[in-house]
């Protein structure tokens, strides 16, 4: 099977974890205790999911980057509980966006519904058992509102930004977290081709210590809106053609906003990293949050939420761009 045709957006990290104490004869590693790192995360929007296991790791010295060992376990055996049913998860080798490989584990007939309560078991050679349970979030009567609003006003028309409401009808004992985005769909004919790219828009600017204007992107948060001020979706535009003079050949399609929804064992570690990556990254500075029995690592699930968003044709034109026209 080539997982590669099985494109979706899934975090999947590797925690990798290191026990440091101080002593009184100020020694700054205590003994190595190998454990393991189990990372599953439910994406209710599909039947493909996935799974990782691997192992922690001790170097000579104190820098986590000199190792150069394979740290992934290929003998587990790994289960999914859900509905009265056990899914076996097979394995195989996936290529990664940078051309590296990882071996992952993985079903592809698991699609859980909202607020379902699912568990996972990964038993090792060497009798370690690793488990944990998640509840997916309550996503299924999530809407957009007012529906006038995002279908008829276009990024632009306002002259103050971009407001965007969402409810969860019924929320009572609602588990969900939500993780916004604001995505420009955008086109760059080079060599006379249109070659699409996609520019993240941040909630606002910051000023770094150094001076350095930087970019704050959306956070996890319990509210039901967001609003993109006017001077942020401006700085977000003019960057994308930078100090490029051809501004005829950037062509705007649309916005898309995208709304993650996470259940409350996901939602802590996007917090620590705030991060939420495609592909198999393996993050080594991560914050040690975890809810593996036995071990290390994260099971929790995730929807996601998207809706399209026009551009006002006169506010792409102050910047020199065009629509988009397929």
């Amino acid at each position: 099977m080539n997982m590669k045709l099985y494109k979706q957006k899934i975090l999947l990290v590797t925690l990798l974890s290191f026990l440091i104490s101080c002593s009184e004869d100020f020694n700054l590693k205590s003994a190595f205790k190998q454990q393991y790192v189990l990372n599953c995360i439910i994406n209710g929007d599909t039947t493909y999911q996935f799974a990782s296991i691997s192992k922690t790791f001790d170097v000579e010295g104190y820098d986590p980057s000199v190792n150069k060992k394979d740290l992934t376990v290929r003998d587990a055996v790994i289960n999914i509980f859900y509905n009265g049913n056990i899914y076996l998860l097979m394995d195989t080798i996936v290529l990664n966006a940078d051309g590296s490989e990882s071996f992952i584990y993985y079903t592809n007939s698991l699609q859980p519904e909202p607020n379902k309560t699912l568990s996972i078991e990964a038993a090792i050679s060497d009798g370690t058992i690793l488990k944990s349970s998640t509840t997916t979030p309550k996503a299924g009567n999530l809407t957009f509102f007012p529906e006038d609003v995002v279908t008829d006003y276009s990024i632009g028309h306002n002259t103050e930004g971009q407001t965007l409401f969402w409810e969860i009808t019924n929320p009572e004992n609602n588990n969900a977290l939500f993780l916004p985005s604001l995505i420009i769909i955008y086109y760059k004919e080079e060599n006379g081709n249109d070659i699409k790219k996609e520019k993240l828009v941040p909630l606002y600017y910051y000023n770094s210590v150094d001076g350095e204007v930087l970019p704050f992107y959306p956070i996890v948060t319990e509210q039901n809106q967001i609003t993109f001020d006017i001077s942020v979706l401006n700085q977000a535009m003019n960057e994308i053609s930078g100090d490029d003079t051809s501004k005829l050949s950037y062509k705007i399609d649309s916005s898309l906003f995208e709304l993650y929804l996470l259940d409350r064992n996901l939602a802590p570690y996007i917090l620590t990293s705030q991060s939420f990556t495609d592909g198999y990254t393996v993050l080594l500075d991560q914050l040690d949050y975890s809810n593996i029995e036995n071990g290390y690592g994260v099971f929790g699930s995730f929807y996601k939420k998207s809706l399209k968003i026009s551009f006002d044709v006169n506010y792409l034109e102050s910047f020199g761009y065009v629509l988009y026209s397929p």
